[in-house]
């Protein structure tokens, strides 16, 4: 009879296995590792959806010509002036 393993990988908050990994048999091992590539495999996924979604919005903002817009609006509120400097006492 096989040991049950109590590993859920879809539980993101279970990163604490009842078992210690030097008692675990070699079947379990490869499952453990199996899991733990499924999980970067699934971080990756993320985080390359959340890169590809921010790129879409910036690509988006800069092709209605928003920074434009703003950069425009920031010289006609504060003027063509530059900031002064202040002068240092030698």
């Amino acid at each position: 009879m096989k040991p049950k393993i109590p590993i859920n990988p879809f539980h993101e908050e279970e990163e604490k296995y009842h078992k210690d990994p030097n008692d675990m048999s070699l079947e379990e091992l490869e499952l453990l590792l199996y899991t733990k590539r499924m999980e970067l495999k699934l971080d990756l996924m993320r985080l390359e959806g959340k890169i590809n979604y921010t790129k879409i919005i910036i690509d988006t903002i800069v092709s209605l010509g928003i920074p434009e817009k703003i950069e425009k609006y920031i010289f006609q509120f504060y003027g063509n002036s530059t900031p002064k400097q202040e002068k240092t006492e030698s």
